[in-house]
């Protein structure tokens, strides 16, 4: 359920630089790394803070719950009910990924459903005309085939009232390098392809 984990994760990077000191505030913040969703997937959007589709947004608000771990008010079905879970969950009866349980839905108190990033990326190449439609493996968010998920991201959190302009990125693979995907020799050593941005600090 990354539509919940994004949303944590970026309550709680805004939440270390917004309670330190004042001149902490003024910094953006990087999140970088592999996130294992394409650009079409609904937890893209959610950093993104674009507008949901219909189904996004039904399967973006089953994901955002509270375990009974963190609120305890949450009732539980004892480990009776747990065992009973595990045994359907082998009997391919419990899909992790569809079925919640011992969670209650998010309220707005819980402040995952706030906050969103710009993607480096995304941002950079926008600002060149054409790009998003030269075959090159960023720009337009359209769904990615399963052989061509090697990207990861750099998102940008930024401070309030200070913008991060991209000054330059590092070119990404051409798609039709990537064949039936990496790694691959003369291509990438790795299974994810490398990033860079460079970003400017605009004085406060």
């Amino acid at each position: 359920m990354f539509d919940t984990t994004g949303a944590i994760l970026l309550r709680e990077v805004t939440k270390f630089r917004d309670d330190g000191p004042e001149s902490q505030w003024r910094w953006s913040s990087i999140i970088a790394g592999d996130f294992n969703f394409g650009p079409d997937d609904p937890a893209y959007t959610l950093l993104m803070g674009d507008a949901l589709l219909p189904e996004q947004k039904k399967r973006q608000d089953s994901s955002y719950v509270v375990h009974a771990t963190i609120d305890s008010t949450v009732a539980t079905d004892g480990a009776a009910q747990a065992e009973e879970e595990e045994e359907g969950a082998e009997a391919g009866e419990n899909d992790p990924d569809r079925v919640i349980v011992n969670a209650r839905p998010a309220q707005p108190s819980d402040d995952l459903q706030s906050g969103t990033v710009i993607s480096a990326y995304d941002a950079g190449q926008r600002q060149v005309p054409g790009i998003s439609e030269s075959g090159l493996t960023f720009g337009s968010r359209v769904s990615v085939p399963q052989e061509r998920r090697v990207l990861d991201y750099i998102f940008v959190l930024d401070a309030r009232g200070r913008d991060v302009p991209v000054v330059r990125l590092a070119k990404p693979h051409r798609k039709e390098v990537f064949g039936d995907g990496l790694p691959k020799k003369g291509v990438c050593v790795s299974d994810h392809i490398s990033l860079a941005a460079e970003q400017h600090w605009l004085p406060p």
